[in-house]
């Protein structure tokens, strides 16, 4: 980028200023929070060699002093920070090449957000080790969740990784980085030069600040979740009605959808039909009347054929034998 002779030290303490500014924010909210909820932290609790309700009437009212005293400060010294970054601000933007200026503010921006995240996630945590503890709570009752109507003993990892959902995400271990630039290239393919480059930049910025999340399962629960996956003996899926996840045999799955194969309706085709379908439309897209661009929109990306899935009826009092139809992907096509 050229920035020979650039003031390192200066842009360093840019950096330091963000870091420092993202500090005081979340202490300050931290403070805050704990004012309005008449909470007092740690450093803030005063002890007496005095039992009686008097005196810790008024230890707590020193407390709740110290408290406002300390948002003082951190206001005070957000508006010294302030002070600081407006002159490093000018010292640099006069000093350096626009360019050059634009990088080193969005890098600089950057780490202060991530060190913002870093330190609000600390002070949530501490702010809810200050809240008083909470009562009998019960905790749900997921066994209504889940029908097994396999011979498979689930233990209570399993139980507990499987009702949350077959929509529920897991938080990944690293970060995609290649999925992500990926799908990001494959999109600006028909940008220009100038545009795809400036989203390039604007994912690297957002690639930079980014942080995996706090694990939402257990490691048990991966464990089991990872020997469901691999367990052929099995399938799991939802139910046709009702919020409810279904364990099954998978020979007996696979009966029942041989069952719903015989039907009539269906026959084997000799190939795959659907590059023959996207190339009819192709050609009916092209001879329409229609302005390139929404030509553009109904173009076919990457077509895949329909399958078919079946999904159990729990509600029903023979589950086993009712097994909904649905296609949704295969080579069967109706006659």
């Amino acid at each position: 980028m050229g920035l020979r002779g650039t003031p390192h030290r200066t842009i360093r303490r840019l950096e330091d200023l963000r870091k420092e500014r993202a500090k005081l924010l979340s202490s300050l909210t931290f403070l805050l929070r704990c004012r309005d909820h008449g909470l007092i932290p740690s450093f803030a609790k005063l002890g007496t060699s005095i039992k009686s309700s008097r005196a810790q009437r008024i230890t707590e009212r020193a407390g709740r002093a110290l408290v406002r005293e300390r948002i003082q400060y951190k206001r005070r010294a957000l508006d010294e920070n302030a002070r600081k970054l407006k002159s490093t601000h000018l010292q640099l933007a006069t000093s350096l090449a626009p360019t050059d200026w634009d990088y080193i503010d969005a890098i600089a921006t950057a780490q202060g957000e991530l060190q913002l995240r870093k330190d609000t996630a600390r002070q949530i945590k501490k702010f809810n080790h200050l809240l008083p503890p909470e009562k009998n709570v019960c905790p749900p009752d997921n066994t209504r969740t889940i029908v097994n109507l396999s011979e498979e003993v689930l233990d209570e990892p399993s139980q507990s990784v499987l009702s949350k959902g077959l929509n529920f995400a897991t938080v990944p271990r690293t970060i995609p980085y290649a999925d992500i630039i990926g799908g990001i290239e494959q999109a600006i393919r028909k940008l220009s030069n100038e545009e795809a480059e400036e989203v390039r930049g604007e994912v690297t910025m957002v690639l930079k600040r980014a942080e995996l999340p706090k694990s939402n399962i257990t490691r048990d629960e991966r464990a089991a979740l990872h020997r469901l996956r691999n367990n052929s003996d099995i399938v799991i899926l939802p139910a046709d009605k009702g919020n409810a996840t279904v364990i099954m045999k998978r020979d007996e799955y696979d009966k029942k959808i041989e069952d719903v194969l015989k039907d009539t309706a269906y026959r084997p085709l000799k190939s795959d039909p659907t590059e023959s379908r996207v190339r009819k439309t192709k050609i009916l897209i092209k001879e329409a009347k229609i302005p390139e661009e929404e030509r553009k929109k109904l173009v076919p990306q990457a077509p895949v054929p329909p399958r078919l899935y079946g999904l159990p009826k729990i509600h029903k009092d023979d589950v086993l034998h009712k097994v909904r139809r649905r296609v949704l992907l295969s080579f069967l096509y109706p006659c």
